[in-house]
């Protein structure tokens, strides 16, 4: 039973390392601009509705 135990939190210990530097490879994947980069997309978070007309957010169902 103690070697299952120890297993389990070994494997928790790597999963949540691997978890962080995953974080950190996203916290510091920024381009020129200062937005956050995820392959070919830039993360941008639009708050006002003043942008609509000129920009659409895409990838998402409005419900």
């Amino acid at each position: 039973m103690k070697k299952i135990f120890n297993f389990v939190k070994n494997l928790l210990i790597i999963i949540y390392i691997l978890l962080i530097i995953f974080v950190t490879i996203c916290l510091l994947s920024y381009n020129d601009y200062k937005l956050a980069v995820l392959g070919k997309n830039t993360l941008v978070p639009v708050i006002d509705t003043d942008l609509e007309p000129d920009y659409t957010v895409r990838g998402f169902i409005n419900n």
